[in-house]
């Protein structure tokens, strides 16, 4: 599954980059997204259903890899 959804990412960044801005960005150096444990319980309490700060908040699912979705974003340019 994981590496489905690697796959997945990394088509629709190749599009995104080729299609959609037609590579008018330059590729921007990836770096290793820093998963702390402050960081990891901060989106746990506000974004899976129960969390303490959930209310409102878009919610994953139960179940899901949180840190192994943060670490599959790593190879996602970055967009402001």
């Amino acid at each position: 599954m994981r590496a489905a959804c690697e796959i997945f990412v990394r088509s629709v960044t190749d599009f995104i980059r080729d299609t959609v801005i037609g590579g008018a960005i330059g590729e921007v150096a990836m770096v290793a997204i820093s998963i702390t444990p402050k960081g990891l319980n901060h989106v746990l309490h506000r974004h899976v259903p129960g969390g303490l700060g959930a209310a409102g908040k878009s919610l994953f699912n139960p179940g899901e890899d949180i840190a192994g979705l943060i670490r599959a974003a790593e190879n996602v340019t970055p967009v402001q």
